[in-house]
């Protein structure tokens, strides 16, 4: 989870994905699986959907949880966790 300070310094926390709640700001980096349904606020990353195709994601995107990050790096901010994500929806 990201967190910012007052004097505006980023800070990073690891926090369990059954911890993350909605609205908390989360670090998206290669080699991580996205830990909750969570829409890109910078940066871009690609991953590999359930098919093996890349995915690209940018600013405003939004990212399902579960999915591979192959490349890039982004910050965004958790929408739908677990039940209320769009994969469990899906299912």
């Amino acid at each position: 989870m990201l967190v910012y300070a007052q004097d505006g310094t980023e800070m990073v926390f690891p926090v369990p994905n059954e911890q993350l709640q909605i609205g908390d700001l989360v670090l998206l980096e290669e080699g991580d699986f996205i830990p909750a349904d969570t829409r890109i606020l910078t940066g871009t990353i690609t991953v590999k959907d359930e098919n093996g195709t890349p995915q690209i994601f940018e600013p405003k995107s939004v990212a399902l949880g579960g999915l591979f990050i192959t490349k890039g790096k982004a910050k965004g901010y958790v929408f739908a966790k677990a039940e209320e994500s769009q994969l469990a929806l899906s299912e």
